[in-house]
């Protein structure tokens, strides 16, 4: 039968909770096994309740604050690239595109569109009969778009 046990390390203010020190007990006899699990689990001081710990401002006034929000870091949006074949340059007629030299990402005859959403630094290729015909380096940009 499975037993167990849960208990806080700290007090609302953050500081040791001296109660719960502890320790593991031997087993005691041969026909048992003892099993253990630790799961830590991290909490930061609550702030607003009564317990929780006191600010001090620069003044050195204890003062109750809630604490500051870092800003987010501007979101980096990836890449979305649109690469198409119009049609006009029946060089590429039997185009195929791949990502890398070795992925093939799709056909890529007259009127076909691929959209991606990509990562600065990808290479893209066209292939026509095996061979490299042309070759995209995919930017920073929010949005890019590669005709053929």
């Amino acid at each position: 039968r499975a037993k167990s046990v849960l208990f806080y390390s700290q007090l609302p203010d953050g500081t040791v909770d001296k109660a719960s020190e502890h320790g593991g007990c031997p087993v005691l006899t041969d026909k048992k096994q003892k099993w253990a699990a630790n799961l830590w689990v991290w909490n930061a001081p609550r702030m607003g309740y009564p317990e929780a710990p006191n600010k001090t401002d620069k003044k050195g006034d204890a003062r109750r604050k809630p604490p500051k929000s870092p800003s987010p870091p501007p979101e980096k949006k990836q890449p979305l690239v649109v690469f198409s074949n119009p049609g006009e340059n029946p060089e590429f007629n039997d185009a195929v595109l791949y990502f890398g030299e070795e992925q093939r990402w799709g056909d890529f005859g007259p009127g076909q569109v691929h959209r991606v959403n990509s990562f600065d630094g990808h290479v893209f290729n066209v292939k026509v009969g095996g061979k490299v015909v042309k070759s995209w380096r995919v930017g920073p940009e929010a949005e890019q778009k590669f005709v053929i």
